[in-house]
């Protein structure tokens, strides 16, 4: 096993930029995106044309790409949680075509390094240590740009309570080779009880959320990223995760902005991946329900207004449902996610092109 390690500052996520080596950071700059000393600048477009050659009339380029697929870095986000991520590294460095794993260590004592130490068995994976927990979208920031450093065509984003089942990513990658159009392509997410959790969602802007899709397939409006697959262009072309949001809905913010710039969004349910549902909501305990509403307020502040006619029927609701309950904490928690979530929409965006992360 080839195991790499980066420490990053306080003030600085760390992005491995030497880890890929001079050559790879030169092909990287030639595609337009600017490697700087602490963080890549993403241009807002590409030529999207020039990016993909287009495939023979015989289909000579589609059967060889099922035969060596391109490849595919994962990423993967850990906070103080060895045990799931050990078995999710496995599920993925067992897959074809995934080439190297990205973890992101929030608040890292060096426990993670220790432990794949001895995973002898597990292929090249690279670990990004950040000294404090940054959340999810700072968190899995700096691992998408390390991604970006390589070579592959897509990056392939998983939480680390999720295991993939074999196959999964070589399915979706068929799938996003077929269309040059889709940015995102999601699996089938199941429950460990292998009942259905996810296969996309519809967005209900007059309630403040999301609808699951009863079949899964083209035009879902979301597709949660406990796992998806992201052609790399996506990022070149939009931008990284909102890093205004701490956890929960930057995901959704970032297919809105994807499909809004023209990327299609897909479910392939030949690709199934298990997934732990709120483990790691679980971890933080109640304020699970602060973070909830804050990144709610957060999305609904650059929506329209009948989205913020729906947080209001939203957030009545959770608060009667504190108070019916005797829960004065659950009512502090709301209260402060609202206060949270205000401020927090009248800061810059932090995962935008362009922007220093």
């Amino acid at each position: 096993m080839q195991l790499t390690w980066c420490l990053s500052s306080r003030r600085t996520p760390c992005i491995a930029r030497n880890l890929f080596g001079p050559e790879k950071r030169m092909r990287l700059a030639s595609t337009g995106i600017k490697l700087h000393p602490t963080y890549y600048a993403l241009p807002k477009r590409i030529d999207r044309s020039a990016a993909i050659d287009a495939p023979d009339a015989d289909g000579i380029d589609q059967i060889g790409s099922r035969m060596n697929p391109p490849e595919t870095i994962a990423v993967t986000l850990n906070w103080r949680d060895l045990d799931r991520t050990r078995k999710c590294l496995r599920s993925l460095l067992s897959e074809r075509g995934v080439s190297r794993v990205i973890v992101s260590d929030n608040e890292s004592d060096g426990a993670l390094r220790a432990a794949l130490v001895q995973e002898t068995q597990l292929g090249e994976i690279v670990i990004l240590e950040n000294s404090k927990n940054l959340g999810f979208a700072r968190g899995i920031n700096p691992a998408i740009r390390a991604a970006l450093a390589g070579d592959a065509k897509y990056i392939f984003i998983i939480n680390n309570d999720a295991v993939v089942e074999k196959g999964a990513v070589a399915s979706l990658v068929e799938l996003m080779e077929r269309d040059e159009n889709l940015g995102l392509c999601a699996p089938l997410i199941i429950n460990t009880d292998k009942s259905v959790q996810s296969r996309g969602s519809k967005l209900v802007p007059i309630l403040a959320g999301v609808r699951p899709m009863r079949e899964g397939g083209r035009d879902p409006d979301y597709v949660t990223w406990a796992a998806v697959l992201v052609r790399t262009e996506t990022f070149v072309d939009i931008g990284l995760l909102d890093e205004r949001f701490f956890m929960y809905w930057e995901d959704v913010e970032f297919c809105l902005r994807a499909s809004g710039a023209g990327w299609g969004l897909a479910v392939c349910e030949d690709a199934v991946v298990v997934h732990e549902l709120s483990a790691s909501g679980r971890s933080i305990g109640s304020k699970v329900r602060t973070y909830y509403v804050a990144s709610l307020v957060q999305f609904v502040s650059m929506r329209s207004r009948v989205w913020r006619i729906g947080l209001l029927v939203r957030i009545g609701k959770l608060l009667f449902a504190r108070i019916l309950q005797l829960d004065p904490r659950g009512v502090l928690a709301v209260l402060s996610g609202i206060k949270t979530g205000r401020r927090l929409s009248r800061s810059p965006g932090q995962g935008r092109p362009f922007a220093r992360p």
